[in-house]
């Protein structure tokens, strides 16, 4: 019994959501977003969308 429950809990998918801050590469600006992240059988996907405001 104590197995099935480790399979169980080895197969059962993890997954996260949010708001996600960003910051930009090319220069220092940063921008909010939202995220979604999971994790399943030793697979992790994680989807990232910000937004940064205009050069002035």
């Amino acid at each position: 019994m104590r197995s099935l429950r480790n399979f169980i809990a080895a197969i059962e998918p993890w997954y996260d959501w949010g708001y996600w801050g960003g910051t930009s590469t090319k220069d220092e600006r940063g921008g909010d977003g939202w995220r979604f992240e999971i994790e399943w059988l030793g697979f992790q996907i994680f989807i990232a969308f910000t937004r940064f405001p205009k050069e002035k």
